[in-house]
């Protein structure tokens, strides 16, 4: 079982871009980690609306599922229905799945382990770093920074194969939870570093 490990001038890497709700990191920034929701999860600050445009083509902006409403009910002629469904499914579905991460961190480990509403996501190496970098960068032109970071702090190390909530049943759900802040490495593990504190970037790695 993966246990709160506190440190002290810790090395860690950290894939960081730019978007309209974050600002990359820039070389010898501090950063102090813990206080306030990540990027991450600050992304659920910011309504999500999708385009109604009436006859007299003035454009209302309406929240996802009624949106999705409007086009069942055939009032909307949705141009891209797929890529829109897929969104709006993928978006309730992690903010679904990181609250239930939350109420078991909190409920069942006695909140020890960061927050992933709070934390920074980190990596211990390098190569761990790069592997994110292109998992996340997959499909888009979008390649992170990746950077180092001198860390005073608390850290945990866990497997991100098990934050997987999208058909397994709620029982399920809860039973991977469980694993990921218990610390279990699975059959095909994807470790991440949660780490808050205070952090200094030292270099960008090139």
């Amino acid at each position: 079982m993966a246990e709160v490990e506190e440190v002290e001038e810790k090395i860690l890497y950290h894939r960081t871009v730019t978007r309209s709700y974050k600002t990359a990191f820039e070389l010898g920034q501090g950063v102090k980690i813990g206080s306030a929701h990540n990027p991450f999860f600050g992304f659920f600050e910011k309504p999500r609306t999708y385009p109604l445009v009436r006859r007299d083509r003035s454009v209302e902006q309406l929240g996802p599922i009624l949106f999705l409403k409007c086009v069942d009910a055939g009032n909307i002629q949705a141009n891209n229905l797929s890529r829109d469904a897929l969104e709006i499914a993928q978006y309730f579905n992690t903010l679904a799945r990181e609250f239930l991460m939350e109420h078991i961190r909190v409920t069942e480990f006695a909140g020890k382990p960061p927050s992933r509403q709070t934390c920074l996501f980190a990596c211990d190496t390098l190569e761990e770093a790069k592997y994110w970098d292109s998992k996340m960068s997959a499909g888009s032109d979008e390649k992170g920074i990746l950077c180092e970071l001198t860390c005073n702090g608390i850290i945990f190390r866990a497997d991100a194969t098990w934050l997987r909530i999208e058909s397994d049943g709620l029982s399920s759900s809860i039973a991977c939870a469980r694993a990921y802040w218990r610390g279990e490495v699975s059959d095909y593990p994807q470790m991440e570093t949660l780490f808050i504190g205070e952090a200094t970037v030292t270099e960008l790695v090139e």
